[in-house]
């Protein structure tokens, strides 16, 4: 995979609103500098509703309202294969 690594929330959008059509799957953490992983999440699905979303979190009670059919959430901890397998799966689709 050719990854595009950024230090927060913000600097995800900005680079994902930059490089839409380049990138195939985008890979948060629900907790991020500057922006967090869900807000980060709402502006991507403004630019891409269907780019595949990987939204990675450790607890359980802070993912509310909806999740479409192109995310896909992993909760911490995981081993690297369950991070590769959900990046495959969701690559496929």
């Amino acid at each position: 995979y050719s990854v595009i690594e950024v230090a927060d929330g913000q600097q995800a959008v900005e680079e994902f609103a930059a490089r839409a059509r380049d990138i195939s799957l985008v890979v948060l953490d629900q907790t991020m500098p500057v922006m967090d992983g869900r807000e980060a999440f709402e502006r991507i699905r403004r630019v891409s509703a269907a780019v595949p979303i990987v939204l990675i979190t450790g607890y359980t009670d802070t993912l509310t309202g909806p999740v479409d059919p192109h995310t896909s959430v992993l909760y911490k901890p995981f081993r690297s294969a369950t991070l590769t397998a959900r990046i495959q799966e969701a690559t496929r689709a």
